[in-house]
């Protein structure tokens, strides 16, 4: 009897998991993204706001894949437009009649938020942008018609947060992905790469090239890694933002084996500044191996605060 021969074509359900692991959370956001804003329109046009658009345009700016970015961009958005609203009403009523210094003061704010938006980093440089172009949307017409100013900043306020709300609602309730668990695989993965180069450092067989390369990538995941932290405390409020000082073990253990990562001119060559770097960098593992995955969310497995 002859056996059949085997296909090598995958089964269905490999297939229809791996679309669902790719393209199937690529049209997931999008049906969200259109259901949130539908509903917001839908809901403005019920609520006969002057402006329906711009709640739905609202959710097009703040719906993202994950809920913790969606909560963390509409948080500073709604921060940035209340803030900016008030400087408006402020200018408005002090130099509505004076429209040199209305436009200087308006352009000293502007300047303020820009300055703001260029000293911090992620979706808090985002509410200062808000802050500053709110202002100079809503304040230029309503000096023209400051009789309107009041209604004009509470009509928009009501939009945009009528967006940030149906956004939130979706992205909340409808399949959410949370940061908290890409966070997890990053660290998979950083660690991982993190331990290659060490025993490749130690054995001699990375070269000087290879040490600059290893090491720009860990600085760059570094940052990528606090950002995302940043995004992750707004789903669970005891993950605990800023810099993590395993990122710190990461970056001066790495740096204390890559010798070559320094000029030649400024290498060490000495037998016993050698012999420190290693010892530095294999503390550095130590302290790696030591510390378990979820301890560098910055949380203990039963969801209390890890001390500092």
């Amino acid at each position: 009897m002859s056996t059949p021969a085997r296909s090598d074509t995958p089964s269905l359900a490999i297939v229809v998991r791996e679309w669902a692991r790719t393209d199937g959370l690529v049209w997931v956001f999008v049906f969200k993204t259109v259901l949130a804003a539908l509903l917001s329109l839908m809901i403005a046009m019920r609520l006969e706001l002057p402006q329906p658009r711009t709640a739905m345009t609202t959710v097009f700016i703040v719906m993202l894949p994950q809920s913790g970015m969606v909560i963390a961009k509409s948080f500073y958005r709604l921060c940035g437009t209340l803030v900016g609203l008030v400087a408006t009403l402020a200018l408005v009523a002090l130099f509505a009649q004076q429209r040199i210094l209305f436009l200087s003061a308006m352009a000293l704010w502007i300047g303020f938020c820009t300055a703001g938006a260029a000293r911090n980093r992620n979706f808090k440089s985002y509410g200062f942008v808000l802050a500053g172009y709110t202002a100079a949307l809503i304040g230029i017409p309503a000096a023209q018609h400051p009789d309107g100013a009041l209604i004009s900043a509470m009509t928009r306020a009501a939009e945009v947060t009528l967006g940030i709300i149906c956004s939130g609602f979706v992205s909340a309730l409808l399949l959410p992905q949370y940061a908290g668990e890409q966070m997890e695989k990053s660290i998979d993965d950083r660690f991982s790469k993190f331990l290659d180069y060490v025993t490749r450092s130690l054995a001699g067989k990375t070269s000087r090239t290879d040490s600059e390369t290893a090491i720009s990538s860990f600085v760059a995941d570094i940052v990528g890694f606090e950002s995302a932290r940043s995004v992750a405390v707004f789903e669970n409020p005891d993950t605990t933002p800023g810099f993590h000082p395993l990122n710190a073990t990461l970056i001066i253990g790495s740096i204390g084996v890559g010798g070559n990562f320094r000029p030649r001119s400024q290498r060490v060559k000495s037998y016993r500044r050698r012999r420190c770097a290693r010892r530095r960098m294999l503390r550095a593992m130590l302290a790696i191996e030591s510390v378990p995955r979820w301890a560098s969310l910055g949380i203990h497995r039963d969801h209390t605060r890890v001390p500092r």
